[in-house]
């Protein structure tokens, strides 16, 4: 594959990650009831752990700088991780789906808090587009009581710090990633949340899905959503900007409460069909090209790719 065609891909690749992700809270929420969140996480990533070594061994001679990358990458992914898991616990699969989905709104704050870099008009729209969704999603309008917020107890807390911490990661994975190093990152990244979970699974004694039902379950989500998912994440987000690959990894809580109405019994109802609307309507709004916006306003898809950094080229700075 060539270098000009291979950042056409990162789009589409960022979109099949947010389906691939969005996937995971039905099966996941299937699961948490029978093994303990930190244990359900170890287990996942320590065989997507495996795949990712027995498929690419060289990615584990890296440089110290991409070492500590790595080790940084995944200290911010284990906050993202490891509180969504849990929280699937003590919250519908739909719901977890569109608290996560706040990831939308603070990636570009973070990327202006942290990185300093300037965000344009039309993407600070569509984030207020796509926040006009998530609160479709979080309310309830009773005819006979009116406008009521949803719940929110500690599973929609951590929820809320699940989304910071998959914001952070989405930013520091935009700045650090390269296509050279995004394997290495990956596997260095995943061992951290595979550790960190170990640790905190360990002190009940370690639990393993049982069955036939459960093991699919699981290597669906360790090869499929954690292998795959991961290194399409990092390849793609070393040619898109933080803010715009986060809009573009936004259907997940659209493709979350869908998979949760299709298989996992929820109720569809006219808020949730709009809120997705909305989503999709922003993320439409940033890849569109710019001839089919009135007025041309907007940023094509070619905008949204940056040129691959070389392997020991410094972080670009706006």
């Amino acid at each position: 594959m060539t270098r000009f065609r291979a950042p056409r891909l990162a789009v589409p690749s960022l979109v099949l990650m947010a389906m691939l992700w969005g996937s995971t809270f039905v099966v996941t929420k299937g699961m948490v009831g029978r093994i303990g969140s930190a244990d359900l996480t170890f287990v996942r990533f320590g065989l997507a752990l495996l795949v990712l070594v027995a498929v690419a061994p060289r990615a584990l001679r890296m440089s110290r700088r991409t070492l500590v990358h790595g080790l940084l990458l995944g200290s911010v992914f284990t906050v993202g991780q490891l509180p969504q898991t849990y929280a699937l616990e003590h919250v519908d699969a739909s719901v977890a789906g569109f608290y996560t989905g706040l990831y939308m709104v603070l990636t570009p704050l973070l990327a202006w808090l942290i990185l300093r870099r300037r965000v344009s008009s039309v993407v600070w729209g569509a984030v207020a587009l796509a926040t006009a969704g998530l609160v479709l999603l979080s309310v309830t309008i009773d005819p006979a009581t009116g406008l009521q917020l949803g719940t929110f107890g500690w599973g929609e807390f951590i929820l809320v710090l699940s989304a910071v911490g998959f914001a952070a990661h989405i930013v520091i994975a935009g700045h650090l990633s390269t296509p050279d190093t995004a394997m290495s990152l990956t596997i260095v990244q995943t061992a951290v949340l595979v550790a960190t979970s170990l640790l905190l699974s360990t002190p009940d004694g370690l639990q393993v899905p049982a069955g036939v039902s459960d093991w699919s379950a699981m290597l669906y989500l360790a090869v499929v959503c954690g292998a795959l998912s991961l290194y399409l994440q990092l390849w793609a987000q070393s040619h898109v900007e933080a803010t715009k690959a986060s809009l573009l990894m936004g259907t997940e809580p659209v493709w979350a409460a869908t998979l949760a109405v299709a298989f996992g019994g929820e109720l569809v109802t006219w808020q949730m069909v709009a809120g997705g609307l909305a989503i999709s309507a922003a993320i439409a709004l940033v890849i569109a090209p710019p001839g089919r916006r009135r007025g041309g306003i907007g940023l094509p898809v070619r905008s949204a790719l940056r040129q691959p950094r070389q392997l020991g080229d410094a972080p670009a700075r706006r």
